[in-house]
Order: structure tokens, then C-alpha cells, then sequence
């Protein structure tokens, strides 16, 4: 068989490809970007958890030498063994004693409500975490089913040219044309459908939406919403790229035109 002068038809092809080949291109790296994005929450996180345990570590160590401060005892700080102490010196050094002492029960004080505060937050950002690998496993179940969609419609690339051209053209001996449309449509104008009126058109838009799905626009005249659904689920689920559920396609609307007359 030899490939049937068509540029219509083969500039249909060409658009269609193109345009199932630029959706996957915006999907692909709609991925990347969440990728990346989550990639990105997570190694933020993991420095922020390290740089609140090293603050943590610190101020346990600085609690650690305050407790061990408090807690030593003495009969006189400064006295030599032996001495009797002076007792002017020793109200001064009582005094002096107990203002640092207090001082280091507040400072204490302020170390552990630092703590508390550091581990809490820890204990947020790692809720955060968690229910942000939620969301990214099911953007992720998302994101497979619609690349399991998009491979179904990458098929099409496979698709033989010839057998594709040829078969239209048999669609135009029994009165099907078809017309190229913006952003990679497809008119198709059916006719000898009315037997009244053989040139009459019945008239329907193929286009491929962003989920790289077939759906009909400008249907002239009307068909019934369920109707246009079942064929174009027909084709839709054809996506492997046989001649087979465009053929049943194509009959089926020029079938559903012809019950309105």
C-alpha cells in the first residue's frame, strides 16, 4: 500500500503527537519539581534538627555545670583551714554567695524552659515531616496513575502513518472529510447521512485536553451527553494506537448523527 497524499491528515498526526508530547513534558517535570520540593522540606529539616540538638547538647551541659555548682557546700568559701573566719568578710562572702547562687537558679531556669521549648518544636517540625510524606505518597499515587495514563497515550507515537492516512481516506468515500482545527484539533464532517439532503453536515471538534484525553467539542447537531461519553470513552480507551477504536469511534458518531434525522 502506498501512503495516500494527505497533508491534512498527516498534519493531524504530526499535532496530536506534538501536542500528547508536550503534556508529557509538563507532567514529567511537574514530577520533578515536587521531587525536588519535598527533597528539599526534608533536608531543611534534618539541618534544623541537627543545629537544635547541638544547641540542646550545649545548654544540658551548661544545666549540668550550674547543677553541679549549686550543689557544692562549704563552710565558708575562701577560708583557709585553720582560720578563724572574720566575720565582716564572712557576711560579705554569704551575701556574694547567695546573689550568684540565685543567679544561677534563674539561668537554670531559663535552661530548662529552653529545652523544653527546643524539644517541643523538635517534636512539631517532626510532625510536619511526617504528614508532609503523607501528602508526597499520595501525590506520588497520584502522579503514577496519571503517568500510566500518559504512557497509554505515548503509544500513539507508535502508530502507523500509512495505515492511519489510508483508512481516513476511506472514511472520505463514505462522506466523512476532516478538517484541521487550532491547538491540534480535528473537525470532522460527516455527510450522506440525510437522505433528504446528501451535503447536509453533522459536524463534531476531536480535541486532546491536558490529561492527554480525547473529548468532543461543538457538536453540530447536539447528541445526547451520554452518548458522546460512550464513544469517547471507546476511544479513549483505545490509546494503544489500533485502527480498531478510531474505526468504532468514527461509526459510532456517524451512527448517533444519523438516529437525529
Amino acid at each position: 500500500r502506498g501512503v495516500v497524499d494527505g497533508p491534512s491528515v498527516l498534519g493531524f498526526t504530526s499535532s496530536l503527537l506534538d501536542t500528547l508530547k508536550s503534556s508529557q513534558h509538563k507532567f514529567d517535570d511537574w514530577v520533578q519539581t515536587q521531587r525536588d520540593r519535598a527533597d528539599a522540606a526534608a533536608a531543611a529539616h534534618d539541618d534544623l534538627v541537627e543545629a537544635q540538638r547541638a544547641e540542646i547538647e550545649g545548654l544540658e551541659a551548661e544545666l549540668e555545670a550550674i547543677r553541679a555548682s549549686l550543689g557544692v557546700g562549704g563552710n565558708g568559701a575562701g577560708e583557709k583551714e585553720g582560720e578563724a573566719p572574720d566575720d565582716s568578710q564572712g557576711d560579705a562572702n554569704d551575701g556574694s554567695i547567695a546573689r550568684q547562687r540565685e543567679q544561677m537558679k534563674q539561668r537554670q531556669a531559663e535552661i530548662e524552659r529552653s529545652i523544653a521549648d527546643l524539644h517541643l518544636r523538635q517534636r512539631e517540625k517532626q510532625r510536619e515531616l511526617e504528614e508532609m510524606k503523607r501528602d508526597e505518597a499520595v501525590q506520588r499515587a497520584r502522579a503514577e496513575e496519571a503517568r500510566k495514563s500518559k504512557q497509554k497515550a505515548e503509544a500513539l507515537k507508535d502508530q502507523n502513518v500509512e495505515d492511519l492516512t489510508v483508512g481516513m481516506v476511506l472514511y472520505k468515500r463514505l462522506g466523512l472529510t476532516f478538517e484541521k482545527g487550532d491547538n491540534g484539533s480535528l473537525r470532522f464532517v460527516f455527510t450522506q447521512i440525510d437522505r433528504n439532503d446528501h451535503e447536509r453536515p453533522f459536524t463534531f471538534k476531536l480535541c486532546v485536553n491536558d490529561e492527554a484525553m480525547y473529548e468532543i467539542k461543538e457538536c453540530s447537531p447536539p447528541l445526547s451527553a451520554g452518548s458522546i461519553l460512550r464513544l469517547v470513552d471507546v476511544l479513549n480507551e483505545s490509546h494503544e494506537g489500533s485502527m480498531d477504536g478510531f474505526s468504532t469511534f468514527v461509526m459510532g458518531m456517524r451512527n448517533a448523527f444519523k438516529e437525529t434525522v
